[in-house]
C-alpha cells in the first residue's frame, strides 16, 4: 500500500512462522490400524487364559469357535487341564442343547504364567455329538446369541458368545427364538458357568478388557456371573470363525 508521499507502509504486519504447522493426516484407516487400537493391547494377566471349542457342521470344513477367557485356579494349574475341564462340560451343553449334526471336535487353551511371555498351550480332542434329534438346520451363518454378564454396568462388561447349530424349527420367519429353547438354553447355560465356577482348575470365567485411552494401567479382568441365550436368532458369520 502505498502513501502520499510515496512511502510503502505495510499495514497489520504478520509476525513470520517460524515452522511450517503439522500436516493433518487425512488418510482412511486400515484394517492394521483398528487392530492395533483395538486389540494388540488386551492384557491377559498371569494365571489367566483364553479358550476355544471348535465345532464342525456337515457341509462346511472350517471348524467354527466359541471363545472365552478364565482364571486358573491355583498356580500349579496347566493349559491341559483346563481344557479337559471346559471340554468336558461343552459336552454337556451340546449333548443338551444341540442336534447331532453338529460335532464338538475339541477345546483348546491358553494360560499365562508370567504376564508379558508367551502363554501355555493346551488341548482336550474328545468329539462329541450334539443330542438332540436330527433335524434340518439354519445355514451356517446363523448361531445361537449368548450372551456373558457380569455385575458390573456398561458395555465394557458384558461380552457374547455365538454357538453354531439352530434347527429350522427353533425359530420363526422374523428370527424369534422358541421361548422353551431359550429357558432350555439358559438352564443349561447356568450348568455350565456354575461347573466352570466350582472346577478344582478354574476359579471363574471372565471377560478381558483392552487399555482404556492414554493409560497404562490395564482394568482387571471382570467375572462373569451369568451367561443366557438371545430371543433373536443370530447371524454373524465372521464370529464363528478363526
Amino acid at each position: 500500500m502505498e502513501e502520499a508521499g510515496g512511502e510503502e507502509v505495510q499495514r497489520n504486519p504478520q509476525p513470520e512462522r517460524s515452522e511450517a504447522p503439522p500436516a493433518l493426516d487425512l488418510r482412511p484407516w486400515t484394517f492394521l490400524d483398528r487392530y492395533t487400537l483395538c486389540c494388540m493391547t488386551l492384557v491377559i494377566p498371569a494365571n489367566h487364559g483364553q479358550f476355544a471349542h471348535h465345532f464342525t457342521i456337515p457341509g462346511d470344513n472350517q471348524e467354527m469357535l466359541v471363545t472365552g477367557g478364565y482364571e486358573a485356579e491355583g498356580v500349579d494349574t496347566t493349559a491341559n487341564q483346563v481344557a479337559l475341564v471346559l471340554h468336558d462340560l461343552a459336552k454337556t451343553l451340546v449333548n443338551a442343547r444341540l442336534p447331532t449334526q453338529v460335532t464338538l471336535k475339541r477345546t483348546t487353551t491358553t494360560l499365562v504364567v508370567t504376564e508379558g511371555q508367551d502363554p501355555l498351550v493346551g488341548e482336550r480332542i474328545d468329539p462329541s455329538l450334539g443330542g438332540r434329534t436330527s433335524t434340518n438346520l439354519l445355514t451356517q451363518n446363523t448361531a445361537w446369541l449368548i450372551k456373558k454378564l457380569t455385575a458390573a454396568g456398561g458395555r465394557r462388561n458384558k461380552g457374547r458368545q455365538f454357538w453354531p447349530g439352530v434347527p429350522d424349527v427353533s425359530v420363526n420367519d422374523a428370527g424369534v427364538l422358541n421361548a422353551n429353547e431359550v429357558t432350555d438354553w439358559n438352564t443349561a447355560l447356568a450348568v455350565y458357568v456354575a461347573g466352570a465356577g466350582t472346577s478344582i482348575r478354574i476359579a471363574r470365567l471372565v471377560l478381558f478388557h483392552t487399555l482404556p485411552p492414554a493409560s497404562t494401567v490395564p482394568l482387571a479382568p471382570t467375572t462373569i456371573v451369568s451367561m443366557i441365550a438371545d430371543g433373536m436368532v443370530a447371524t454373524q458369520r465372521q464370529r464363528l470363525r478363526r
